[in-house]
């Protein structure tokens, strides 16, 4: 049997703070993986942008890696993204985890013997983590621009908590 075709998989990106556009919020995304699409949705009178939108990555990891790093993510001092998916696509997600642990537990070519449930999860946990380290630094790097710019400087004033 062939593996199952890569669903694209979407996540919903909530309380983004007022002042970070769209090319920001887009770049920190696709440090997380390839963006199929990135719609933030839009006030339908103002046509100001609102402070969520859904982002589609073209795979499961990307998807899983986005939840892990940028969910609870700070930007700036009082602004935390939310990142969620809805429960067909957790589903999906811990559908293709199993997969991904079963094709690790398969016997190589070399005749190498098969290893349990508990050894492929470490294996697949260490090379995520591997993976969420690189991107990590990607990530402080982008922020570190936005604070260079001066960006973060005027999303921390237009978000600030009335004194």
């Amino acid at each position: 049997l062939p593996p199952p075709v890569e669903k694209k998989t979407s996540v919903y990106v909530g309380k983004i703070p007022e002042g970070l556009g769209d090319d920001s919020i887009k770049g920190l995304l696709e440090k997380c993986g390839a963006v199929v699409s990135w719609k933030r949705v839009e006030d339908v009178e103002t046509k100001k942008p609102k402070g969520f939108g859904f982002c589609e990555y073209e795979q499961a990891d990307s998807v899983m890696r986005a939840l892990r790093l940028l969910n609870a993510f700070k930007i700036g001092q009082h602004n935390e993204l939310l990142l969620k998916v809805d429960s067909k696509t957790q589903a999906y997600l811990d559908d293709y985890v199993l997969r991904r642990i079963h094709a690790l537990k398969k016997p190589t070519v070399g005749g190498t013997p098969p290893i349990d449930d508990e050894k492929a999860g470490q294996i697949l946990k260490k090379t995520q983590d591997e993976e969420d380290e690189k991107v990590v630094s990607e990530i402080q790097e982008l922020m570190g621009g936005l604070k260079d710019s001066g960006q973060l400087a005027e999303i921390e004033r237009v978000n600030a908590p009335p004194a």
